[in-house]
């Protein structure tokens, strides 16, 4: 059975599993799920996916949701290149833990000042919070900081392992 992904475009979680599987060149068939007309919600979709989120994947008769996992799958199961999910275990123990991380911080600092500077007052009338917005970038920083020293870590614990 062929890959099946499960995407809605708008959705940064999405994209992050298309590119993968584009720079990978992963075979797939691609299914479009429109969060804005509630298909994520629907009968068949929840009985495939009971978390009703997007990205979902189907691969072998296994149906994941949340874009970490599936991530990992992919990479363990399909010839991906190794700077995506490194082999050896500390690299890839560092890769884990920042998905882990990356949920509550990243996307959150990302995406509520993303939200509060632009959706917010553009799609839904609500004012700019200056506080919420101070906060955010605030916690940008130490974002930022952190992967930065994620990366180098994990780049240094391959340069040792070769």
């Amino acid at each position: 059975m062929a890959l099946k992904l499960f995407i809605e475009h708008m959705s940064q979680p999405s994209r992050a599993v298309m590119s993968l599987v584009l720079q990978e060149k992963i075979p797939h068939t691609l299914m479009n799920i429109r969060l804005s007309k509630g298909e994520h919600k629907t009968e068949e979709f929840i009985s495939q996916f009971p978390l009703g989120t997007v990205p979902s994947m189907s691969h072998l008769g296994v149906n994941l949701s949340e874009s970490h996992a599936i991530l990992v799958y992919l990479c363990e199961n399909f010839k991906v290149n190794e700077n995506w999910y490194p082999k050896q275990p500390g690299a890839r123990a560092k890769v884990n833990e920042y998905l882990h991380w990356h949920h509550r911080n990243t996307r959150e600092a990302f995406g509520v000042f993303l939200f509060n500077k632009f959706m917010g007052p553009a799609v839904y009338n609500k004012p700019v919070d200056a506080k919420k917005l101070e906060a955010c970038l605030i916690t940008q920083k130490k974002v930022l900081n952190y992967l930065e020293s994620t990366l180098k870590s994990i780049l240094q614990t391959q340069q040792v392992q070769q």
